[in-house]
């Protein structure tokens, strides 16, 4: 046997273990400690949206009541009982979405809890990122009279292009961190790009593109084969635990990455990507088997980091929703990140019925789910993306849209 067949046996061998992990001891999952919903169909002012897609699960379109409050994509702990939480780009493609605005949102959950409480939240827009001073190099939908892609010749909301507002055909942004300076840099999956703006969402430089790097949807002139997938570039984002590194993760593999994610480090002092010594990303993290994206990459302690890791399935089809964690300095003799099972988002012990199965378990069987946010050790808070009006992940029989659900979770003591 050849050494690169043995290693490719024993690398499958290693990873079998993993799977069947997933039989947990009932006192081993994590436990579902609060429970919190937003209804599917949320609206806040603004321009009339979804003006691009067909009526889907019994929604006409398009929203003349204003932009849905959906698709929430990464979180952020406030430490003060808040989340600041961050919608992507709408509706699933930069076609459909030219008058859906990216937003940040501030959310304040009343969990249901054992004792009691509302199991309800709110989300208040914080902000809206625009580019007020052309700092992006290309041209986007506040720069055109009429919206692009529709064959409708619908004119762009006044207030797209008076305040230059950026919407989901410009950037479709998956994840967000805060730095110390109170700026926010956000993970973009078009570009891929990482686009730096003020505590206001204002655009304050140039996107910074991934060297070497291009998605399908990357509207700037080049003549280099994608290498990202289409939905494939920057999903999640840790910031490092001092505050001064950015750790962006593509969402699906490279065409020449070989199945594995790049986690890649980058300098915002610098503004520049720091490389290994072959010039490539530093960390790579690989997908069970079935798997095929991840959903977010967030900081755990001083080294660790949590991974949500996901199938395409929702409702009767979902089976891997997953939470591992990872060590940046934990890697095989391949480079590549070791993982551990930390949450089994398809098999949570409830045991005050939170959920409201009445079980004793309960499951998060969303298509996409994005968020997280640590809150000690042992407590993290999760948040699906509803995808608005296209998922059914809770009411597949009903054929109604998915509400956004925020679970607490207390991890196990593994």
């Amino acid at each position: 046997m050849n050494r690169l067949l043995f290693t490719a046996l024993l690398s499958f061998l290693f990873w079998q273990p993993a799977q069947a992990d997933l039989q947990y001891d009932p006192g081993l999952r994590a436990k579902l400690t609060g429970f919190a919903r937003l209804a599917a169909d949320e609206f806040v002012p603004g321009p009339v949206s979804g003006q691009f897609i067909e009526k889907t699960n019994g929604r006409p379109v398009p929203f003349k009541q204003g932009q849905p409050v959906q698709g929430f994509s990464a979180l952020l702990n406030n430490g003060d009982g808040s989340f600041l939480a961050l919608v992507d780009n709408g509706y699933g493609a930069r076609v459909n979405s030219p008058d859906f605005l990216l937003r940040v949102y501030r959310i304040r959950p009343e969990f249901k809890m054992a004792e009691g409480g509302a199991g309800t939240f709110r989300a208040e827009p914080f902000f809206t990122l625009h580019d007020p001073d052309r700092q992006v190099p290309f041209s986007i939908v506040a720069d055109r009279e009429s919206y692009p892609f529709g064959k409708q010749n619908i004119r762009v909301d006044p207030r797209i292009r008076a305040g230059r507002l950026l919407t989901g055909s410009d950037f479709d942004p998956e994840s967000f961190q805060r730095l110390p300076d109170g700026t926010f840099w956000f993970g973009d999956e078009f570009g891929p790009w990482l686009l730096h703006t003020d505590a206001t969402g204002r655009v304050l430089e140039p996107p910074v593109a991934l060297p070497g790097v291009k998605g399908p949807d990357n509207p700037e002139p080049g003549s280099s084969e994608p290498l990202a997938a289409r939905s494939g570039g920057f999903e999640g984002m840790a910031l490092s635990p001092d505050g001064t590194l950015l750790h962006p993760m593509l969402e699906k593999p490279l065409k020449n990455g070989g199945g594995n994610l790049a986690i890649y480090t980058f300098d915002p002092a610098s503004r520049r990507f720091l490389q290994d010594e072959q010039g490539t990303a530093r960390q790579y993290y690989p997908l069970d088997q079935g798997a095929t994206a991840i959903g977010d990459l967030t900081a755990f302690g001083t080294n660790g980091f949590l991974v949500i890791e996901r199938d395409s399935g929702q409702g009767p089809t979902a089976r891997i929703k997953r939470i591992y964690r990872v060590d940046f300095t934990d890697r095989d003799a391949q480079g590549v990140l070791r993982k551990r099972l930390v949450v089994d988002l398809m098999n949570l012990s409830d045991p005050d019925n939170l959920g409201g199965a009445g079980s004793g378990s309960f499951s998060f069987p969303f298509w996409t789910i994005e968020s997280l946010a640590v809150l000690d050790a042992r407590t993290i808070v999760v948040l699906n993306d509803n995808n608005y009006p296209f998922g059914l992940g809770r009411y597949p029989d009903q054929g109604q849209p998915d509400d956004s659900e925020m679970i607490l979770l207390r991890l196990p003591d593994l």
